[in-house]
C-alpha cells in the first residue's frame, strides 16, 4: 500500500512538472527608453506583463484605438487587433509612479508571427538619472538614517515620493526623511495653464526638500470632449513639470481628471507669480 501511495505520489508531481514547463517562456525585454515594437497577430490575444509597476495605465491614440481591444489586469495588458495596421505609439504608465512611463510602438499583421507573452523589465539608463538620484543601499539602519538626514532629494526622487503619498497603499508609501510636508491652502488655480477656461486647477499638496519645492495639483477637464494638456503650455518657474497621465476624457467621466506634479526652486505661490500674466 505504501509502496503504490508512493508511486501515486511520484506520478503526480511528474505530471505537475510537465504542465507547469508546458508554458512557452516569455520573451524578455530590458527597457532603457527606447520604444518597444510589438508586431500583434490579427484576433490573437497578446499579454504583456510589466513586473515593475503596480498597476498599469495605457494610453492610445483614438485611430488605433479602434483597432485593438485591451485588458488590463494588474501589472499585465491584454492586447487583441480587430484588423491590421500600420506603427502607432502607445504610452504604458504605472498607477503609483508618474516617472514609471514605458514606450511601445504597436502595429498589427494578418501574417502569423509569435504570440509568446512579453515580459519588460525596467533597465539602468547611465545617461538619465542624475548622481544625486542614485542612491546606494546603506548597510545599517543607522546608516540609513544619517543619510536621508543630511541628502536632499533630487527631482526623480521628489517625484515619486509624491506619487506615492497620493496614490500607493499607506504600506507602499515611501520613507525619505529629507523630504517635508508643506501646509497649503487647497485652492483653484486660474491661468497656471494657457487655454485654462478648458480645465479646474486646485492645489492639493505640497512638499520640501533642500532647496526645491514639489507642489501636486489637480487637473479637471470642463468640456463636453477629451482634451491633452501639454507641458509647454504651463506657465511659472519650474524645474519640472510632469502629468499623471494627460489625456482626459469628456467632463464627468470616471478619466476626466488627473494630477500635475510641479517642481520649482521657490514655494509655488512664488514660482507661478514669476509669469507675468499671472502676476497682473
Amino acid at each position: 500500500m505504501k509502496y503504490l501511495l508512493k508511486t501515486i505520489l511520484i506520478l503526480t508531481i511528474g505530471l505537475s512538472s510537465m504542465v507547469a514547463s508546458s508554458e512557452p517562456k516569455p520573451n524578455i525585454i530590458i527597457y532603457k527608453g527606447t520604444p518597444v515594437h510589438i508586431v500583434l497577430n490579427v484576433n490573437e490575444e497578446q499579454r504583456i506583463t510589466f513586473p515593475d509597476t503596480s498597476v498599469v495605465w495605457f494610453d492610445i491614440k483614438p485611430v488605433t484605438k479602434e483597432n485593438v481591444t485591451f485588458q488590463i489586469a494588474g501589472k499585465d495588458i491584454h492586447l487583441t487587433a480587430t484588423k491590421g495596421f500600420k506603427k502607432a505609439r502607445v504610452v504604458i504608465g504605472d498607477e503609483s509612479d508618474p516617472s514609471n512611463v514605458y514606450l511601445l510602438d504597436i502595429e498589427a499583421s494578418y501574417k502569423r508571427g509569435s504570440s509568446t507573452r512579453i515580459v519588460i523589465k525596467k533597465g539602468d539608463d547611465p545617461f538619465s538619472v542624475a548622481k544625486k538620484d542614485k542612491v546606494k543601499p546603506p548597510e545599517t539602519e543607522i546608516e540609513a538614517f544619517t543619510k536621508n538626514k543630511s541628502r536632499s532629494a533630487g527631482i526623480i526622487t521628489l517625484n515619486r515620493y509624491a506619487a506615492h503619498q497620493l496614490y500607493a497603499p499607506k504600506r507602499l508609501r515611501m520613507k525619505n526623511s529629507s523630504i517635508y510636508k508643506r501646509n497649503i491652502t487647497r485652492k483653484y488655480v486660474g491661468n497656471l495653464i494657457r487655454g485654462g477656461d478648458k480645465y479646474f486647477i486646485k492645489t492639493e499638496a505640497a512638499w520640501k526638500s533642500g532647496k526645491l519645492y514639489i507642489t501636486a495639483l489637480s487637473v479637471t477637464n470642463k468640456l463636453n470632449q477629451p482634451v491633452t494638456p501639454d507641458v509647454r503650455n504651463i506657465r511659472g518657474a519650474w524645474r519640472s513639470m510632469m502629468f499623471r497621465h494627460n489625456r482626459l476624457s469628456e467632463a464627468n467621466t470616471p478619466f476626466d481628471s488627473t494630477t500635475l506634479f510641479l517642481v520649482s526652486a521657490k514655494p509655488f505661490k512664488e514660482a507661478i507669480l514669476s509669469d507675468p500674466i499671472i502676476r497682473h
